[in-house]
């Protein structure tokens, strides 16, 4: 993934599909953590992952390497998976992130997004994604605009040129 993933994720609803039927699903890390098998929670604390970068991110992104999808204090770890993109290395790796997946379909949540609402998304605990909805491709489907932000910049000082306020490459 992004050497400098958010640490939040923010969807701005513009216009809703027009079924209204497109939910925001999310769910927390750390209610599914208790849940978890703690062989799972070790397995998925080692580098046996790849998570590749969302295609909306572009495709000139390096290759990933393997990695953990849980990082940091084992009773609050972070979080760093993307469903559609990361897979498993390993026959357990396999095994973990089955489990895990399964637990966040267990306790997601599903919000439907009105005109003016605005989600905040603590990215580092929390799963989100969409239920499936039929677009027309006319120009009028739903529109969130989504936005980033970082809670540290100076983990990014190297890639901001002057040390200012814009991430480039």
């Amino acid at each position: 993934m992004c050497p400098h993933e958010p640490d939040h994720v923010m969807l701005l609803c513009l216009r809703p599909d027009h079924d209204r039927v497109a939910g925001l699903r999310t769910a927390c890390l750390r209610e599914v953590l208790p849940v978890l098998s703690s062989q799972t929670r070790e397995t998925l604390s080692a580098p046996e992952f790849i998570t590749a970068p969302p295609p909306s991110f572009g495709t000139d992104n390096p290759a990933p390497e393997p990695s953990p999808i849980l990082t940091g204090a084992p009773e609050d770890p972070d979080m760093r998976m993307a469903q559609i993109a990361t897979r498993a290395l390993t026959p357990r790796a396999t095994a973990a992130l089955t489990e895990l997946v399964h637990a966040f379909d267990h306790a997601a949540r599903t919000t439907r997004l009105a005109p003016g609402d605005l989600a905040l998304i603590d990215n580092r605990v929390t799963a989100h994604g969409r239920t499936a909805f039929h677009p027309r491709y006319h120009g009028t489907d739903r529109w969130l605009q989504r936005t980033f932000a970082l809670t540290d910049l100076r983990r990014s000082r190297a890639h901001r040129a002057h040390d200012g306020y814009i991430l480039t490459r």
